[in-house]
């Protein structure tokens, strides 16, 4: 065994990788035979945090002698939703059924890198950050897998280390009380202090690897974009470490899950409670009663009670708090990490396609109840966006509800933010930054994509290069091959050519593999639409 596969690190520790030179399959390539394939060093399964329920990493995971790491660790305890399954049954997915759930060993990341790269001091990172509502997701997702990313990085001449991790969601990683926050100072965010503590990690421990601490570029998906949007306007008298130096924002966002008022969920514990027949009397001796609850027993309550518009984030008080004010107000004040010299965000072109073929809630009465949260005013302006068009054929890619879920979820939020963030002076820097958009119109080449056309996360396996999706030669790999060249230029820092927001440009990823530099501000109705919701998200 090469030593360039053993890494030390907290105390005695050992992790142990292998090199894979196979195929993308399902599972890792250790102990298989060998392939012709440039070859992948894996570290599977490293441990970054163990805390118990309800509570966050306070140190880094130790153990004696040697860590084999050559398979993904247990995923968070989750269910499955409708989206994670459209992949999992598609053509060239490989079964990875076999990573079960378990809730005490499941903080773990993978690290990836070219077996032979050769590069002028460290090698830069990027981190991946998934998405799947804070509800559902993990790191050992097959369209995740960047090892051929790894691959097309090095005939690039552009090598890179790529890092994947998990974290805690639904009732695990966001349940908010005052109960729970007497013991840690904190409480309702345990997911995103989960992201932050594997940050931390990297900063402390990814030069072990050949990576460079100080080049890092972080890039999250949907819920994971929404994290990253909060990580990077998180109190940094309580998070001190720097964690990033560039972000990648893809269809997520401030807005795309909600920030929530810290009572927001106290009548979901107080539910909680009654449903397990708890009745101690002291905040600690509760917190110790819902912690003996099993965990598939708590799960199962929360997938069928779970607080009202799903989980997203608390605002934290206390002294330890790091999520502590709106993160619209830091964005509006420039209170983001001025260790951060670049971002580069956008969406897909049918991001609310999901909510009808997949989803299954395309319906006038969930139309309605949506409708319902919004002023009377907002509600005639969004009746005027959305036309009614149940007497055409259906068609996903213009229904009105489908549209206005994308909008509202991710197309206005991704325009206010990109807007916020190129005109606002950093208050530490006294600098703008640099912003870069984009939109992603690429399909896959199966039924998927006449019914739901560019999906939303249907860039991942592009950017990943997951090619047991395509056909050599054929549109998708040309695009993949587009698309992946930009992501991988940027966590090199090289952006040359490039349009910014300010500029009043977007790079346009094209379904026949073109990218071209056209106006963000559009044409038609879409033009309206997106400005009712920087309006109405700008609350």
């Amino acid at each position: 065994m090469s030593d360039t596969l053993t890494v030390k690190l907290a105390g005695q520790s050992l992790a142990r990788g292998f090199e894979d030179t196979g195929p993308l399959v399902g599972k890792s390539g250790q102990g298989k035979q060998a392939g012709n394939l440039a070859g992948v060093h894996k570290w599977l399964g490293v441990p970054f945090g163990q805390p118990k329920r309800w509570d966050i990493i306070r140190s880094t995971p130790e153990w004696e002698g040697f860590k084999e790491c050559n398979e993904f660790s247990s995923r968070p305890v989750a269910g499955v939703e409708p989206l994670e399954t459209l992949w999992e049954d598609m053509d060239g997915v490989d079964d990875r059924s076999f990573i079960m759930t378990d809730e005490g060993t499941s903080l773990t990341l993978n690290v990836f890198k070219p077996a032979s790269a050769s590069f002028e001091g460290k090698l830069p990172v990027l981190v991946f950050h998934h998405g799947g509502g804070l509800n559902v997701g993990h790191a050992g997702v097959f369209v995740h897998d960047p090892t051929e990313l790894i691959r097309y990085s090095e005939s690039l001449s552009k090598p890179m280390i790529v890092v994947t991790f998990n974290y805690r969601l639904n009732i695990f990683g966001f349940l908010d009380h005052p109960d729970l926050a007497a013991e840690t100072g904190v409480a309702g965010n345990y997911g995103f202090h989960d992201q932050i503590a594997a940050l931390e990690w990297i900063q402390r421990y990814i030069s072990e690897f050949g990576g460079d601490p100080d080049n890092v570029t972080c890039m999250g998906n949907s819920a994971g974009g929404f994290a990253l949007s909060l990580i990077l306007g998180r109190n940094r008298v309580n998070s001190t470490f720097k964690l990033f130096k560039r972000i990648i924002l893809q269809s997520g966002t401030i807005g795309t899950a909600p920030f929530r008022p810290p009572a927001y969920s106290y009548p979901f514990y107080d539910d909680l409670l009654r449903h397990f027949n708890i009745e101690a009397t002291t905040p600690s001796e509760r917190v110790q009663a819902l912690r003996a609850v099993p965990a598939d027993a708590l799960f199962a309550f929360a997938n069928e009670h779970r607080p009202p518009g799903g989980w997203g984030a608390y605002e934290e008080t206390g002294p330890n708090a790091v999520f502590d004010q709106s993160p619209l107000e830091v964005l509006k004040r420039g209170l983001w990490d001025p260790e951060v010299e670049a971002v580069l965000l956008g969406n897909v072109e049918d991001e609310g396609t999901m909510f009808g073929p997949v989803f299954n809630i395309d319906k006038p009465e969930v139309f309605q109840a949506m409708l319902g949260r919004f002023s009377p005013e907002q509600q005639g302006q969004i009746q005027d966006l959305y036309p009614d068009r149940s007497g055409d054929e259906y068609d996903a890619k213009t229904s009105a509800f489908c549209q206005f879920m994308g909008d509202q979820l991710f197309k206005g939020p991704i325009t206010l933010v990109s807007n916020m963030l190129s005109t606002t002076l950093c208050e530490a820097s006294g600098k703008k930054l640099p912003v870069y958009k984009y939109l992603f119109k690429g399909k896959m080449a199966n039924d998927s994509a006449n019914t739901l056309g560019s999906l939303h996360t249907v860039e991942l396996p592009f950017i990943f290069q997951t090619l047991t999706l395509w056909k050599t030669g054929s549109e998708q790999e040309k695009t993949a091959k587009v698309i992946g060249r930009h992501w991988i230029d940027f966590v090199h820092g090289e952006r040359k050519g490039w349009p910014t927001v300010q500029d009043e440009k977007q790079l346009v990823f094209r379904e026949s593999g073109g990218v071209t530099q056209e106006s963000i501000v559009g044409d038609g109705d879409a033009v309206s639409r997106i400005k009712f919701w920087t309006k109405a998200l700008d609350i």
